[in-house]
């Protein structure tokens, strides 16, 4: 892919080219924004909520999972540890919650840590060079904005919109409304190191 052809799902901008990725790629994009987006509904979910509410809600979110684990070809034994704890939970859920409180509070114990452990996107190749490429240019617009500018550029949030479920750092950034260039700067400095091959040194 060329530097000004970058996809994204969520934004646009008059004036960017856009070129899907592979369809294999595309689907481990997908899988980490699914991922991104069911880790933080484990977060906000309400304190003083019972079990049960928190597995229903969990449910919900396997299923979204195994369907992008699937189009995303994850290992067949990743797929199945979801399908097994969706069961359960279910089962659970089907069942007299209120008699069994602990099997709950451990069913969802087991989620979190689940959701955790899947949502690590492989480091593959062409992940890798797709991730790079977004960084890199979106720091380049950055160097170009003005240095007391107080908001993102569009075309940067355009960018990084591509990057979603890569750093929770990151997406916790973006989502505010009002994110300055000089908090974003060394976060994308950061992940950009991280991604480097090894013995590579990134200015």
């Amino acid at each position: 892919m060329s530097c000004d052809s970058i996809w994204q799902p969520g934004l646009h901008l008059e004036g960017f080219e856009v070129e899907e990725p592979t369809a294999e790629l595309k689907a481990f994009l997908e899988w980490r924004r699914t991922c991104a987006t069911f880790r933080r509904e484990i977060q906000a979910s309400a304190p003083g909520r019972s079990v049960s509410d928190l597995l229903r809600g969990g449910v919900g979110g396997l299923s979204r999972l195994a369907r992008r684990a699937e189009q995303a070809g994850l290992p067949a034994g990743d797929r199945v540890r979801l399908e097994d704890l969706r069961r359960r939970i279910a089962a659970w859920l089907r069942e007299d919650p209120a008699g069994h409180p602990g099997a709950g509070r451990l069913l969802w114990q087991e989620l979190c840590g689940l959701a955790q452990a899947l949502c690590r996107t492989p480091r593959r190749a062409d992940l890798r060079e797709h991730d790079r490429e977004l960084l890199g240019r979106a720091r380049r617009e950055l160097a170009r904005a003005r240095s007391n500018a107080q908001s993102l550029p569009p075309a940067v949030r355009v960018l990084l919109d591509g990057l979603f479920g890569l750093d929770d750092e990151l997406d916790h950034l973006l989502e505010r409304r009002r994110a300055a260039p000089a908090d974003l700067e060394p976060v994308l400095a950061r992940i950009e190191e991280e991604l480097a091959e090894p013995g590579e040194t990134i200015h």
